[in-house]
C-alpha cells in the first residue's frame, strides 16, 4: 500500500543506488486530495540505500502547478526479494488512475546515460524548470512513416 509523504519532495541517490526507473508515456488528469485535478506524469523510482533491501517511490509531477507529490510504500524498506511484487503494486497504483508506465532500463544504460537522468528527471530536481520546460517530453525517434 502507497501513501503520501507530504515530508519528501526530492528524492536522492547515487547511480549504484538506484534499481530501477519507470516513467509515464502519457499525461493524465488527477484529482489529489487538497489539490484539486491537474495533469500530472508519474514516475516509479526504486532505489537500494540500505543492503539486502529495496525502496520504492511513486513520484508525480503535477504540471500545472509544477509541484511533486510521493508515495512512499507502507514499508519503506522492503527485502530485495518482494523488490518485484511492491514494484507491482506500485505500476497497478499507476495504471488505475490510466498512467500508461515504461521502463527505461536504467541498469542496462552507461554511466553517461545514469547521470543525465538523475540530473534531469523531476524525482531528483530540488528545483523544477519553468512552467513550459515541465511540460515538454524528450523527442522521440520515429518508427514508422
Amino acid at each position: 500500500m502507497f501513501d503520501e509523504n507530504k515530508s519528501l519532495t526530492v528524492l536522492s541517490a547515487k547511480p549504484g543506488e538506484v534499481l530501477s526507473i519507470h516513467h509515464s508515456v502519457n499525461d493524465n488528469l488527477v484529482a489529489m486530495p487538497g489539490r484539486g485535478m491537474e495533469e500530472t506524469r508519474a514516475y516509479i523510482i526504486t532505489l537500494s540505500q540500505v543492503p539486502d533491501t529495496c525502496s520504492i517511490f511513486i513520484y508525480m509531477h503535477l504540471l500545472d502547478s509544477n509541484v511533486p507529490v510521493v508515495y512512499t510504500h507502507h514499508r519503506q524498506y522492503a527485502p530485495v526479494s518482494e523488490y518485484q511484487d511492491v514494484l507491482q503494486e506500485a505500476l497497478d497504483f499507476l495504471e488505475s488512475m490510466g498512467f500508461m508506465m515504461e521502463d527505461l532500463d536504467y541498469r542496462e544504460i552507461n554511466s553517461d546515460e545514469k547521470l543525465t537522468l538523475l540530473k534531469t528527471l523531476p524525482p531528483f530536481l530540488k528545483t523544477f524548470p519553468p512552467f513550459s520546460a515541465a511540460r515538454k517530453r524528450p523527442k522521440r525517434k520515429r518508427i514508422w512513416s
